[in-house]
């Protein structure tokens, strides 16, 4: 039995959607631009785990971190949200995670 490579964007949006609660199109589409609208050294403490109604959960790795990026929120709203050309988070929860 021989394999065809195939894309893995549709089997990606059922994951993510599982993940998410809902359709995953806006999650996935965040996770996209997540490094380039954050920027490397925010991206490497800080990462997106689920949209819901407009509420963008992400995970910090340190409490310190989540303390900057709560001043920082209204800013990465307006900047996702202008990258992605609509109106897809409202707001973002932060939690700190601990490995």
């Amino acid at each position: 039995m021989s394999y065809e490579p195939r894309k893995i964007g549709g089997s990606l949006r059922r994951v993510v959607g599982g993940l998410s609660g809902g359709g995953g199109s806006g999650i996935v589409a965040v996770l996209g631009c997540w490094d380039e609208v954050v920027g490397a050294h925010v991206s490497d403490h800080a990462r997106p785990r689920r949209l819901h109604e407009g509420v963008l959960r992400v995970e910090v790795d340190d409490p310190g971190w989540a303390t900057q990026l709560r001043y920082l929120r209204t800013n990465m709203i307006g900047q996702i949200n202008s990258h992605l050309g609509a109106e897809v988070i409202e707001s973002i929860e932060l939690r700190v995670i601990r490995s």
